[in-house]
């Protein structure tokens, strides 16, 4: 995320901004300009009609970027609304709208300055007892036995972004013993609107005498490439970095997969190696890409990352419920 150069509350001329309350939301121009620069992108890329994948090319870190955006400017878009959204009017006009009912509610206190860039530790303190395991989309719960009939449905179905064995699992019988295999830990992915399992985050194969870990993550094709799953991911690797002396996290990802996660290169993975040609997929031979996390790294980046991820209360989802806080749901699997 980029970092704020004028604090909330001021016009950039050291003098307070008033405290009345925005008379309307960010006007089109002015939210573009803020969406370039917290997502990357060349000014003036953004027009109303630009479509956010096909024209603008935003990979799905890019999409949780722009979620993250909105929430800090006060407004909350859901899962479904951003799925809806296929032009940037399109995610204008629901982030106006969602201001709007905000602000009538009195949750928007205060005008934005068009220069400032907001900055969600700011914008969204972590309440005391939020859950690490709660995101404001997402959250993580412990795989269960009834949870395997579903998995191995997912698990066919996802070609495997991080899944080693990329579709080619075992036999339903033994499919049980192999998801559990070298795991040191693993969560569901629970989408908080629907509370349906959306994928599976897994780290396997841990050398605690060099502090390595293998991520693994397989997700439902429906909500690939929308970046609020991803959520679940950050949320997911800030736990193994808080439970284990891991010193980084490796993750093998197939082909055109880098793509989804392009502006994750060099911000919060780093690109170790890559086999060329390396897996063959769909008929074609395709380059195995070698990424890495480093604890420093995300020690660095993540506090302010995770202030805009994380849900304040259990109850702020209109979808909670009591299990989002269950000491069960968020338990440690079985090595």
């Amino acid at each position: 995320m980029s970092a704020s150069t004028t604090e909330p509350g001021s016009h950039g001329t050291g003098d307070p901004a008033p405290r009345t309350g925005a008379s309307r939301p960010l006007p089109l121009e002015a939210f573009a300009c803020l969406v370039e620069a917290e997502l990357g992108l060349a000014r003036g890329s953004i027009t109303p009609e630009a479509r956010l994948i096909e024209d603008l090319g935003l990979d799905s870190l890019q999409m949780l970027d722009l979620l993250l955006l909105i929430d800090a400017l006060g407004a909350h878009l859901d899962a479904e609304a951003i799925a809806r959204a296929r032009r940037f009017r399109d995610v204008h006009r629901m982030f106006a709208e969602r201001w709007t009912l905000a602000q009538h509610a009195g949750l928007v206190c205060e005008s934005v300055p068009t220069s400032w860039t907001p900055d969600p530790a700011r914008a969204r303190p972590r309440a005391r007892g939020a859950s690490r395991f709660v995101g404001s989309r997402t959250r993580l719960r412990a795989v269960r036995a009834t949870d395997d009939p579903m998995l191995y449905e997912l698990m066919q179905a996802d070609g495997g972004a991080f899944l080693r064995r990329r579709g080619s699992g075992p036999s339903p019988r033994a499919f049980a013993a192999e998801l559990r295999r070298g795991v040191l830990e693993q969560q569901i992915v629970v989408d908080r609107a629907t509370d349906a399992p959306i994928g599976l985050v897994t780290a396997r194969d841990a050398d605690m005498r060099r502090g390595i870990a293998y991520l693994e993550l397989v997700l439902d094709p429906q909500v690939h490439g929308r970046g609020w799953p991803f959520e679940a991911v950050m949320l997911f690797i800030d736990h193994l970095f808080r439970s284990w002396p891991l010193r980084k996290l490796h993750a093998e990802v197939i082909g055109s997969h880098v793509e989804d996660i392009a502006s994750g290169l060099g911000r919060f993975f780093v690109e170790e190696g890559c086999l060329a040609a390396h897996e063959y997929v769909d008929g074609v031979w395709v380059d195995l890409h070698i990424l890495s996390l480093f604890r420093e790294r995300w020690e660095r980046d993540a506090p302010r990352l995770l202030r805009g991820l994380v849900a304040e209360r259990a109850d702020e989802s209109p979808a909670a419920s009591p299990r989002d806080e269950s000491p069960e749901d968020v338990g440690r699997s079985p090595i």
